[in-house]
């Protein structure tokens, strides 16, 4: 097994980096489903291979939380201000 692919069905895909796609390699599961792999494929972790993705992953998250509140937050500001008028 190479890993598990996952995204989302209905999507529209094109070639490059999508936030609609997930890859795991098969020892990454363990810590990011909590499902129990062979032994076989935690063997095959690269030693560079840093732990604490799922926390990374849930911090990328919160991030990316923040600025769509803070989007949204300035999104509404601009609709409650009044409009100015021209002086005739």
């Amino acid at each position: 097994m190479d890993g598990l692919l996952f995204y989302h069905k209905k999507g529209h895909y094109f070639e490059g980096v999508s936030p609609l796609v997930g890859w795991l390699k098969p020892y990454m599961v363990p810590e990011i489903l909590g499902t129990p792999v062979d032994p076989r494929y935690l063997e095959k972790q690269p030693p560079k291979h840093q732990a604490g993705l799922k926390e990374k992953l849930e911090a990328n998250k919160s991030r990316t939380r923040n600025k769509v509140k803070a989007a949204q937050l300035s999104a509404e500001d601009c609709e409650n201000e009044p409009a100015n008028e021209m002086e005739a």
